[in-house]
């Protein structure tokens, strides 16, 4: 299935060379080849990164928002001292999350 895919693929970049170059010639037509050729390896490899690319910014987000929360709701080394100075900061909290 894959060398069909390949053959058709070879003969659309000739059939789009001949029909950018209007020429019968074989060294115009080939170095136009490359041309049109690599220009669809591109465009599939675009099309092949896009899903793994959008992926990883998703992730890198959902990290950092999460990292951002968690800053905010905890800052480092402020909430073990509170702890400390005061036992019932955990009694105080849960009554005040009590009342809303």
């Amino acid at each position: 299935m894959g060398t069909y895919n390949l053959y058709h693929l070879k003969q659309k970049i000739i059939k789009d060379s001949i029909a950018l170059t209007r020429s019968k010639n074989i060294f115009v037509v080939r170095s136009m080849c490359l041309l049109v050729g690599s220009c669809y390896y591109l465009g599939l490899l675009a099309v092949w990164h896009i899903p793994s690319l959008s992926i990883q910014m998703s992730y890198n987000l959902y990290q950092a928002s999460m990292q951002a929360t968690i800053n905010y709701l905890n800052p480092p080394n402020q909430t073990f001292e509170r702890l400390i100075q005061d036992p019932n900061l955990v009694r105080k909290t849960l009554q005040q999350i009590d009342n809303s």
